[in-house]
């Protein structure tokens, strides 16, 4: 009889079957697959990061990297995270703004619950 084989795993990524794509769902009884910048390619930009969510509010609180304005359309993306839409409401300091620059904190209106450390990014 073969001895038992271990299956190969993805640089980085514990117990992903070698030739399955990260972000893969598969049997939940032998995978558990994490979403990385990794899974987020070209026509995506990163702009930030989620610092804290307001529940009551559907309000987060993001650190950029990059500017931001009303209107450009964002992916956010976490481990249980995926919310695509169009930034409508976006403050600074409890007053609106219509554009923010890199190393700002704004207060984004957020479509669906997001969580501490997702990461955004707009859509080109």
């Amino acid at each position: 009889m073969p001895a038992k084989q271990e299956p190969k795993t993805q640089m980085g990524v514990c117990c992903v079957p070698l030739g399955l794509a990260m972000g893969t769902v598969t049997d939940s009884r032998r995978v558990n697959v994490i979403f990385t910048d990794a899974t987020m390619e070209a026509p995506y930009t990163k702009v930030g990061r989620i610092e804290h969510f307001y529940s009551k509010a559907s309000v987060a609180i993001v650190e950029l990297s990059s500017p931001l304005k009303q209107g450009d359309k964002i992916v956010i993306r976490g481990s249980t995270t995926k919310v695509e839409q169009t930034v409508d409401s976006m403050e600074v300091e409890h007053k609106q703004v219509p554009l923010a620059e890199a190393g700002q904190r704004v207060g984004l209106k957020v479509a669906d619950r997001v969580r501490e450390n997702d990461i955004v990014y707009k859509v080109a």
